[in-house]
C-alpha cells in the first residue's frame, strides 16, 4: 500500500534518505491506515483506533499487538521472576521469548505489568533473537497502541532515559533501522513531545504523540559521514587564543577546531588507581588515614591526605619509574607479558587506541607528563572541576561538601578554583575547562528547586571565575542527563561555551528523543560528557557481559557520530566522552574498609547495566590492575577497548 503522508506535524527525512543514491518504495511495512485511524495525531488526545482488527492481526507476526496468543489457563507468575525478565539485556533470547510471548497481563501478579509493557518487552526479546525486522513491527506497535505506558520499574532501579514506552519504542526504531540498513526499513516522521518531562514529576507530563511511519524500502549499505560540510555558509567562529575555535554554520551545524583543523573529540576519563590495589594489606593502613575526616562538615576543614592522587607517582617495584609510566598491554588476557605486547605507559595505550583527549578529575602534582603526553602522543587535556556535585554526602575523602547557599563556603570554594585555573591556564596541553555534575551522581540538594536554584547561581559564579582567569580556553557546562534542562539552559548558556551531557542510556546510543530535546533547548555545541556501561551484570556470564558493554559502546558512538556537523542528524555534538579508561576497584563502599579492600561485584542501586543496576568499579574498558612477575601493571583490555582502536584507525 503507497502511503500519503497527513496529519504529520513534520517529517525529518535525513538528508542521506532523499539522495539519489537509496531508492525509496513508500510502503509501510504495516498497513495500519487500511484497518484503522490515526485520531488526535499532534495532541494530547492521541490514540489509534482499530476497525478491522481480524484483517490487522493476518498483516502481524504472533505475539505483535492485537496478535496476541490468547490464555486460557491461568498462569501462576512469581512477582520476583515478573521482575527478572523486565531486565530483557539480562536474560537469555529464548528465555525471554517464551516468557514475554506468553504472559498474559490480565492475570498478571503486578498491574504494572500492562499489555503495553508486554509489548516493548517483547520486541527486545525479538532484537536479541535476531530477528530483527519482527522486532521493529513490534516496537512500531508498542509506539502506535501504547505511546503512554509506562515502563515498569523495579523498586530501587530505574529506566535509562524516558519512562514511556513510545519515546523508547521511537528511539528503537530509529536507531536499529539506522543502523541495520541491510533490513529494508526506515523509520520516519515520529515524534513524541513530553511536556514537563526534564522534572522528577511524572505527574505532571503531557505527551503529544507523532506516530511516523515504518517504511519498506530496497535494502542499502550502510549511512556514512560526509568528508566535509561543502558550502555551507559560516554563521559565526568564536575563538580562543590556545587555538580552539566553534564554528556555528547555516544549518545549525557546529564543529570544533584546533588551529584551524577539524577536531572531534574522542575522549576518556582517567584516574590513576590510588598506591596499592586490592588485597594489599597496605591499602587498610593507607585507606584509614585518609578516611580520617573532622568533626564538621565544612569544605574549608582540613583537606584528606593526598592518597586518591597517589597513583601518578606510585611506584610499587621501586625500580624508579611510576607505575602508570610502565605498562604491559596483556592484549590475551593471560597474565603475563607475551611476545610482541608493547609495554608502554597508560597515556601511551590510550593514544593506540585513538583517543585524542582525556579528562582528569585528579591532576597531578608534577605535570611533566601531561606535557609529554600532549607533545610525544597527541593527547589533550580537559581538566574537570565538579563543584562538589559528584556525591550527596561527604563520606567519600575526594569529596568536599560544598553548600551553595553560603555566602563564606561559596567564597572559599572560588578562591580554590581560581588558583586552580591560574596554575594551568597557559598550559598547552590543555582543551577546555569542565564544571559542574561529575559521572552518574549528583548531590540530592541541587535536585529540589530551591537546591537547584542556589547550585546555578554558585555554577554562574565559578564559570566567571574561571572565564577571569584564563580566557584562552573554552568552558563546558556538565549537566545529569536532561532533567532540568530547560531552565540549566536558560540560566547559564552567557557564561559556557559548551554543554557536557552526562548520559548512561543503555543500548540504543542516546535516542532520537534526547537529541531533539536538546535541539529544541540548547542553540550551542554538545558534547557527550561521559557514557559507557558496566562490564558486569548479575544473570549474565562474563563473556556475555563484556559483549553487551560492547555493543552499549558502538552504538553510543554511532550515535555521537550521526549527530557531529558531517553527520546526517542535527549536528551539535562535538564527539563524546568514553567513561572510563580501566576499573575504579576502590569506589564501591568508602566507609567499609573490607568492602573497598576488593573489586565489587554487588550492585549499587540503580543504573545503566543489563539488569538495570550499577556496578561503578566496573565501566573500565581495561580490566582493574594486576600485576606481572617484576611488579609491573598488567593491563588487560575488554572488547570494546579494540572497538576504538579499531574503528578510529579507518
Amino acid at each position: 500500500m503507497v502511503m500519503i503522508f497527513k496529519n504529520f506535524k513534520k517529517l525529518r527525512l535525513l538528508p542521506i534518505c532523499l539522495s539519489a543514491s537509496v531508492s525509496w518504495a513508500v510502503k509501510s511495512a504495516v498497513p495500519y491506515d487500511r484497518y484503522g485511524r490515526f485520531e488526535g495525531v499532534g495532541s494530547p488526545q492521541y490514540r489509534y483506533r482499530i476497525d478491522n482488527e481480524a484483517e490487522l492481526k493476518k498483516s502481524l507476526d504472533a505475539g505483535i499487538y492485537p496478535n496476541t496468543i490468547d490464555h486460557d489457563s491461568e498462569q501462576n507468575i512469581a512477582k520476583k521472576e515478573l521482575w527478572r525478565f523486565s531486565h530483557v539485556w539480562a536474560a537469555s533470547p529464548q528465555e525471554c521469548l517464551k516468557f514475554w510471548s506468553s504472559f498474559d497481563p490480565a492475570r498478571s501478579p503486578l498491574p504494572q505489568f500492562t499489555e503495553g509493557s508486554r509489548q516493548y518487552f517483547y520486541a527486545q526479546c525479538l532484537e536479541r533473537s535476531g530477528r530483527l525486522k519482527e522486532a521493529l513491527k513490534a516496537y512500531n506497535a508498542a509506539l502506535i497502541h501504547f505511546p503512554g505506558v509506562l515502563i515498569p520499574i523495579e523498586p530501587g532501579r530505574e529506566v535509562s532515559g524516558s519512562p514511556y514506552v513510545g519515546v523508547r519504542s521511537l528511539d528503537a526504531l530509529e536507531a536499529l533501522t539506522r543502523l541495520n540498513p541491510q533490513a529494508g526499513l526506515r523509520y520516519v516522521g515520529g515524534e513524541i513531545q513530553v511536556e514537563n518531562g526534564f522534572d522528577r514529576d511524572l505527574g505532571n507530563d503531557i505527551l503529544r504523540v507523532w506516530p511516523g511511519r515504518l517504511l519498506e524500502v530496497f535494502p542499502d549499505k550502510a549511512l556514512v559521514l560526509r568528508k566535509d560540510l561543502g558550502p555551507l555558509g559560516v554563521m559565526e567562529t568564536q575563538r580562543w587564543p590556545s587555538g580552539v575555535s566553534l564554528t556555528h554554520y547555516e544549518n545549525g551545524h557546529w564543529q570544533m577546531r584546533f588551529r584551524g583543523e577539524p577536531f572531534l573529540i574522542r575522549a576518556i576519563h582517567y584516574f590513576p588507581a590510588p598506591d596499592f590495589s586490592p588485597e594489599k594489606s597496605t591499602w587498610v593502613e593507607k585507606l584509614a588515614r585518609s578516611l580520617e575526616e573532622p568533626e564538621d562538615q565544612d569544605s574549608t576543614a582540613k583537606k584528606p591526605s593526598n592518597f586518591w592522587s597517589s597513583g601518578w607517582s606510585s611506584d610499587r617495584n621501586d625500580n624508579g619509574v611510576a607505575d602508570i609510566e610502565e605498562v604491559i598491554f596483556d592484549s590475551n588476557n593471560n597474565g603475563r607479558r607475551d611476545q610482541g605486547e608493547p609495554k608502554m605507559s597508560e597515556l601511551g595505550l590510550i593514544a593506540m587506541a585513538g583517543f585524542n583527549t582525556v579528562i582528569l578529575e585528579s591532576l597531578p602534582e608534577d605535570d611533566h607528563i601531561l606535557q609529554e603526553a600532549f607533545e610525544k602522543l597527541g593527547l589533550r587535556f580537559i581538566i574537570s572541576e565538579s563543584l562538589g556535585t559528584d556525591r550527596s554526602k561527604p563520606w567519600a575523602p575526594w569529596v568536599r561538601r560544598v553548600y551553595y547557599d553560603d555566602e563564606s563556603v561559596r567564597r572559599v570554594e572560588l578562591s580554590q578554583l581560581a588558583s586552580v585555573v591560574h596554575r594551568y591556564a597557559n598550559k598547552s596541553y590543555l582543551l577546555a575547562w569542565s564544571l559542574g555534575f561529575s559521572h552518574q551522581f549528583m548531590t540530592q540538594s541541587a535536585r529540589s528547586e530551591t537546591g537547584m536554584k542556589a547550585y546555578l547561581g554558585f555554577f554562574k559564579e565559578a564559570a566567571q571565575t574561571v572565564r577571569r582567569e584564563d580566557p584562552r580556553h573554552p568552558i563546558i557546562a556538565v549537566t545529569q542527563d536532561l532533567t532540568g534542562l530547560p531552565e540549566i539552559a536558560r540560566e547559564i548558556s552567557p557564561v559556557v561555551d559548551i554543554l557536557g551531557v552526562s548520559a548512561y542510556r543503555g543500548f540504543y546510543g542516546f535516542g532520537e528523543s534526547f537529541w531533539l530535546a536538546l535541539k529544541d533547548y540548547w542553540s550551542g555545541p554538545v558534547m557527550i560528557f561521559d557514557y559507557g556501561m558496566p562490564a558486569l551484570a548479575q544473570g549474565v556470564s562474563s563473556k556475555g557481559a563484556l559483549q553487551l558493554q560492547l555493543t552499549a559502546h558502538k552504538r553510543a558512538w554511532a550515535d555521537i557520530a550521526r549527530q557531529t556537523a558531517l553527520g546526517q542528524g542535527y549536528g551539535r555534538a562535538l564527539g563524546g566522552a568514553v567513561f572510563e579508561w580501566s576499573d575504579q576497584w576502590w569506589r564501591q563502599d568508602w566507609r567499609s574498609h573490607k568492602a573497598a579492600l576488593r573489586h565489587d561485584d554487588e550492585p549499587r542501586g540503580a543504573g545503566s547495566a543489563a539488569d538495570g543496576a550499577d556496578y561503578p568499579e566496573w565501566y573500565g574498558l581495561v580490566s582493574v590492575p594486576d600485576f606481572s612477575d617484576d611488579g609491573i601493571f598488567l593491563r588487560a583490555p575488554r572488547p570494546a577497548y579494540f572497538y576504538y582502536s579499531k574503528m578510529w584507525k579507518k
